[in-house]
């Protein structure tokens, strides 16, 4: 389990990647970390929401990406209703297209009729980003992320299997 992002100042967590052996997959140690970490690290004092980042399989094709959302499907997990690309890791990386934002956990009271609050998920990806690509990125790619993360007060928060119903943007 790695821990990728966490701002406390907006109440969010992003978790970087789940990862087990390829020959332990399949037998539940993923499920297990994944319930360890909620019941030691998400806790509503410290966070609203903990997201993850996890490849789009209309981008990334293959056995992996599908079974990586089935696995957070069979989690609870939820996806946030609005494009996603990955910044820049390091100046040497591009962005990362293809990708879609999941909510592993929320904190009671965040959810709203099957919603996330925008704000704290706006504000965090500001700063994701500002950090990630050495200042806030002036870009158009940029500009349309935000504004999807901004147009309105709630995020609609979605079984993941409906992925295809998810515009994808270039990064």
């Amino acid at each position: 389990l790695s821990l990728h992002d966490a701002l406390p100042i907006y109440r969010v967590l992003l978790i970087g990647y789940i990862a087990t052996r390829p020959e332990l997959r399949s037998q539940g140690m993923g499920a297990q970390l994944l319930q360890l970490a909620v019941e030691r690290w998400y806790t509503p004092d410290r966070f609203e929401v903990v997201l993850a980042e996890i490849d789009d399989p209309r981008s990334h094709p293959g056995d992996d990406a599908v079974k990586r959302v089935r696995f957070y499907d069979r989690n609870a997990a939820k996806l946030l209703a609005r494009p996603y690309f990955q910044p820049r890791l390091s100046a040497t990386q591009d962005r990362v297209g293809g990708m879609l934002l999941i909510a592993l956990w929320w904190a009671p009271g965040a959810m709203r009729e099957g919603c996330l609050p925008s704000q704290p998920i706006a504000s965090f990806l500001h700063s994701y980003f500002a950090e990630s690509e050495d200042g806030r990125p002036e870009d158009d790619r940029y500009a349309e992320l935000m504004a999807a993360y901004e147009a309105t007060p709630w995020i609609p928060a979605l079984p993941l299997g409906d992925y295809p119903s998810i515009e994808q943007i270039l990064p």
